[in-house]
């Protein structure tokens, strides 16, 4: 897939017809815009309809927001307040409730769009420098993220696991694994550099490269649509232009980012929700003049394609309706009495073959669950991993929570795919126990596992919607029984909650409801047996040290095969 991601249009019909002639010749499959479509700019009408016409991903801008009452205009300097009061009587009620319902974020497959800052999108600060970049890129739980509103092209790194950022030029480059990056594609409509062509990214998710665009554009034209208009400004771009025209005419110096923008004062911040991306727009690089260049009721002319294409969407999904019931008349019997459906369980006692297992649930933690079981002794994750890559669907399962009912004592390993309800965004912690092995991913990523009963333990930013996740678990034969322990606290969330089924229940983890108990592993606990000497009080470590002047780390938690430089004894804890 390649995506095409530009920002700060800022109603420039002139920088917008040239951008989209490219992202066309470049062969984008699918175009998101990272908002400021309008202000600045004297044609703030046509060119929202020309974008709205190409793509349905849209994140909201300041000046968008501004636009639609979203956002006090007072916060602006004068130059964008003057344009932005101008550019609300441009637009009509379409534009205007269209802007009003776009959303802050939007996130898609390991890739985030927003339109200045990942922290606090709504309050639309700066991504200046490395200081400013390394708390983005910490606050990031997808690998890849795009921002705008600087006007300035670059890019930032820094490693997954934290460490430096550095700050890379706007030059084409491949994401590298185990790292994070964060990607400002610059401006569209108004550069503030002294390179005054436009500005965007394209970006293959294939061979995962960033390509940075430059293209030209007619200043003249653009600066006769702001005489028409009746906008007294001067952008920066049209100053470099003018002074090349004069000989020896020194070129202005750097447009001041900050002096041009708008700084948001304390509490000014937008409320909107998130989004998802839509992949493969309709007719994005086909026809990319389509509704451009003129007034927004020509935006419409894409409506018989459109209305062609939805037909035709229609007519295969009754075709393939058509051949589901037929299958489902085949099936039916010979004498054509109609057979109910038997559901499809692994037996507990079968060591063979895979089994695919999935469910949609309405409520509860998990929704669009897949399991699929083993039946074979794996020694380890990595074993098990190497078996099991990806889940294919299968039949319906009775719940969205985890469950070992299948599993019964035989070794096995079995796998879980599906999404997490999120309530909130905001840092959740996760406790994994198994009685063999078992390990957490969320976001492709693996935050936490366990081994041979040991209660392991992480903090995951999460952010609010569904987060992927997935749960490896294997179990040996023999005496020990098996067992899975996978709990999550964080906001929104009642206390601890069990993402496990307790012996089978149905009763679900949600927000507001009691944390069902989590089972039991069978590792015994070498201080929990009635009175016997040495026993001391379960002690786990805090989630922030300095909530306690001593942290105490779950040494009791360790099985006999685990190696300690400490020991309990009647003076506290000392080293070996």
């Amino acid at each position: 897939m390649r995506y095409a991601i530009f920002s700060d249009v800022h109603a420039n019909r002139q920088a917008w017809e040239a951008v989209l002639a490219d992202i066309a010749q470049q062969g984008a499959d699918t175009l998101v815009c990272l908002g400021d479509v309008v202000g600045y700019g004297p044609k703030p009408l046509e060119v929202l309809a020309g974008v709205r016409a190409v793509t349905a991903n849209f994140v909201l801008g300041n000046h968008d927001a501004a636009a639609c009452g979203r956002l006090d205009p007072s916060i602006f300097n004068d130059r964008a307040r003057v344009v932005i009061e101008w550019t609300r009587e441009q637009l009509d009620n379409d534009a205007l409730q269209f802007l009003g319902q776009v959303p802050l974020q939007m996130n898609g497959p390991d890739v985030y769009f927003v339109h200045a800052e990942i922290v606090q999108p709504g309050e639309f600060g700066y991504v200046e420098g490395v200081s400013s970049a390394k708390a983005n890129l910490e606050a990031m739980v997808e690998s890849l993220g795009f921002i705008g509103h600087t006007h300035l092209p670059l890019a930032y790194s820094m490693p997954k696991r934290g460490g430096t950022v550095t700050q890379l030029p706007p030059k084409d480059f491949q994401l590298e694994r185990g790292q994070r990056y964060l990607v400002n594609v610059g401006s569209v409509g108004e550069p503030r550099t002294t390179d005054v062509r436009a500005s965007y990214v394209i970006y293959d998710d294939a061979t995962r490269t960033v390509f940075f665009r430059k293209v030209a554009f007619d200043v003249e034209a653009y600066k006769e649509d702001l005489q028409q208009a009746g906008l007294e400004i001067l952008p920066y771009f049209v100053q470099v232009v003018d002074a090349g025209k004069a000989a020896d005419a020194p070129r202005p110096a750097a447009a001041p980012q900050l002096a041009l923008a708008h700084l948001p004062k304390v509490g000014e911040v937008v409320a909107g929700g998130q989004g998802h991306l839509v992949m493969g727009m309709p007719g994005t690089g086909v026809h990319p003049a389509t509704g451009l260049g003129s007034s927004a009721p020509q935006s419409k002319s894409s409506l018989p394609w459109v209305l062609s294409i939805a037909a035709l969407f229609t007519i295969l999904v009754v075709i393939i309706s058509l051949g589901l019931m037929q299958n489902e008349e085949v099936d039916a019997g010979v004498n054509g009495e109609t057979q109910p459906p038997s559901p499809v369980r692994v037996p507990a006692n079968t060591v063979s073959p895979k089994e695919v297992q999935r469910v949609n649930t309405v409520e509860g933690p998990i929704r669009e669950l897949m399991v699929q079981r083993v039946g074979r002794n794996f020694r380890n994750l990595a074993e098990l991993r190497a078996e099991v890559d990806e889940l294919n669907s299968g039949s319906p399962l009775s719940s969205g929570m985890l469950d070992l009912g299948d599993a019964g004592n035989d070794p096995c390993g079995l796998v879980w795919e599906g999404y997490l309800r999120v309530p909130e965004r905001g840092f959740y912690k996760f406790s994994l126990e198994a009685s063999t092995g078992a390990a957490l991913l969320i976001y492709g990523e693996e935050q936490v596992s366990s081994v041979a009963g040991s209660q392991e333990s992480a903090r995951v930013l999460c952010r609010r919607g569904n987060a992927p996740f997935r749960v490896e678990y294997f179990q040996q034969g023999g005496e020990q029984s098996p067992g899975l322990s996978l709990t999550w606290s964080g906001p929104g969330l009642d206390g601890t909650l069990s993402l496990v089924l307790e012996g089978g229940s149905s009763r679900e983890a949600i927000a507001g409801n009691p944390s069902p108990k989590a089972p039991k592993s069978a590792t015994t606990d070498p201080t929990s047996s009635g009175s016997a000497p040495g026993d001391q009080p379960d002690r786990t470590a805090p989630d922030n040290l300095s909530e306690s002047l001593t942290g105490y780390w779950p040494l009791n938690r360790r099985t006999s095969k685990a190696v300690s430089r400490f020991a309990v004894t009647d003076r506290g804890v000392e080293e070996k």
